[in-house]
């Protein structure tokens, strides 16, 4: 866009000094009485058309360098013409010859300048040498005299218009810093934003998981109590057993959730995908059950390691689940999804997907999903805080995650994440297990 600019100001210049020179043949044609009609017209209106032409190839810059200087070349000899036709080496309208000196200066490199240039001498040579005047010292020093005032003319536009150039091109280096200076503030001004939001979101979810402590630790003790007073395989000790471990999550949520609010960094260790996920289902698969929900997960044999803290994406992933249940009120299906593929760059990423079969995600609801306190369910029924906390998750996890709508109806959710490299999946995503709970 900005040399676009530049070519543009470049085009404007040069229609202003052609009018000028327009205004100049005006008034120098205006008591010649040297003037041949009608070949004089006819050449006037050829001028006017290789100018024209010429302030096409500068705004479109459609023409090559050897178009170029050809059409100035057209414009001297057609300059030259005039003179013949206008009172021949006493005309003074030679002063056009400018005019092809400067569109060179404009359009051409530095060499063509100097070939547009030696042109212009050429052809006022041309005009004495073909005229009735027989050369003499007189006509020598009249020759020289229009030689040197082209070749100053030359280099005066040549330096001007390369200076003019040059400021242009700072101008437009000093625009590009300041829209790059521009798009820094407007990343900073973001960045303080999400660093405000994730502190408010910080001392709200440290003062409940404060107040979860005692509660949790009261189920944690019933829990054990009741395992303790039950045989093991009965139903009343499996029920225990689960909450037990869902309390034991709870904690160390709560645990990490206070480590976030102290500015801790997040721990991560290699971990087993397929173990997270399987710690995951356990806990959840139950409850999908009830509510009549189907489980479809394809889900990769043992071996994808990634730098994780288990706890946070057993977290990410329950918020996941949790979401889509909800979003399914009369029952549906859910499925998990993992296969592996190759960054840009040739690193390794897995890719797990939670897809479900509800209503979808608002078009409206997109560009604040993973915004503190966005949310579509009715008050009393989420926080907003859940994909908010996913996002975070991803991020630290040197991850990403995004959402879409199928096509055919229902909301993925794509997590994305770096395979360790010492231990990097084969190219081929490795053949799934396949596993479905039924209602």
């Amino acid at each position: 866009m900005q040399s676009q600019e530049g070519d543009l100001v470049g085009t404007r210049q040069y229609e202003t000094v052609f009018c000028i020179f327009l205004i100049v043949l005006a008034f120098l044609w205006r008591n010649n009485p040297g003037l041949v009609y009608p070949q004089i017209l006819y050449l006037a209106v050829l001028l006017l058309g290789l100018n024209l032409a010429a302030g096409f190839l500068l705004r479109s810059r459609r023409g090559s360098e050897g178009i170029s200087t050809l059409a100035i070349l057209a414009n001297c000899a057609t300059i030259t013409a005039i003179l013949k036709y206008s009172g021949g080496t006493d005309s003074n309208l030679w002063v056009l010859y400018l005019l092809p000196i400067y569109t060179a200066c404009i359009l051409l490199p530095g060499r063509g300048v100097l070939l547009i240039a030696a042109g212009v001498l050429l052809f006022n040579v041309a005009l004495y040498h073909f005229s009735d005047w027989a050369w003499n010292g007189a006509l020598l020093f009249e020759v020289a005299i229009k030689s040197g005032i082209f070749v100053f003319g030359t280099a005066a536009i040549h330096n001007i218009v390369g200076r003019t150039r040059i400021a242009r091109l700072k101008i437009r280096s000093q625009r590009d810093r300041i829209e790059e200076l521009e798009g820094e503030i407007r990343s900073q001004a973001t960045f303080l934003e999400q660093e405000k939001e994730a502190a408010e979101v910080g001392w709200i979810a440290s003062g409940v998981a404060h107040d979860l402590a005692s509660p949790l630790t009261i189920i944690l003790g019933t829990a054990q109590v009741l395992i303790l007073q039950n045989s093991e395989g009965s139903e009343v000790r499996e029920d225990a057993e689960r909450i037990l471990r869902a309390a034991k999550l709870c904690k160390t949520i709560v645990s990490h959730v206070l480590d976030q609010a102290r500015r801790k960094d997040l721990v991560l260790i290699p971990e087993d995908l397929r173990a997270i996920l399987d710690s995951v289902l356990s806990l959840f698969e139950s409850t999908l059950r009830e509510a009549g929900i189907k489980l479809r997960t394809e889900l990769p044999g043992k071996g994808v390691r990634i730098a994780a803290s288990r706890e946070h994406l057993q977290r990410l992933f329950l918020n996941l689940l949790s979401n889509a249940k909800a979003a399914m009120k009369e029952g549906g299906e859910i499925s998990i999804c993992v296969a592996t593929s190759k960054s840009p760059s040739g690193a390794s990423l897995v890719s797990v997907s939670v897809e479900d079969t509800g209503p979808g995600i608002p078009k409206s609801m997109f560009p604040r999903l993973f915004k503190p306190y966005a949310t579509t369910k009715v008050p009393g029924e989420g926080t907003g805080l859940g994909l908010f906390l996913c996002h975070d998750i991803a991020l630290k996890h040197n991850g990403r995650i995004s959402a879409e709508n199928k096509p055919e109806g229902g909301a993925r959710f794509i997590l994305t994440l770096p395979v360790l490299k010492e231990e990097a999946v084969a190219d081929a995503t490795p053949p799934p297990s396949h596993r479905t709970s039924k209602v």
